[in-house]
């Protein structure tokens, strides 16, 4: 889950790391001359594998990029 009051990373590449930054550039490219939503779900994949996750819609544009928060309880 991502903090609800974080933006899209996708509309701030420059706060990625270079890596992931590198990820989404070529899945950009792959989007543009493939299939979408396969695209996408190999590109969340991958963000995920760097602690990122996002939605995306039955059209393969992702958004709302965001670092994945660990909602599980701690013990005390």
């Amino acid at each position: 889950m991502c903090d609800e009051d974080e933006a899209d990373l996708f509309e701030s590449p420059e706060l990625l790391p270079d890596d992931l930054q590198a990820v989404i550039e070529h899945y950009s490219v792959k989007i543009e001359n493939e299939d979408p939503y396969q695209v996408c779900r190999e590109l969340l994949a991958a963000v995920e594998q760097r602690g990122y996750t996002f939605d995306y819609g039955l059209d393969g544009q992702p958004y709302g990029l965001c670092r994945i928060v660990d909602t599980k309880p701690t013990r005390s």
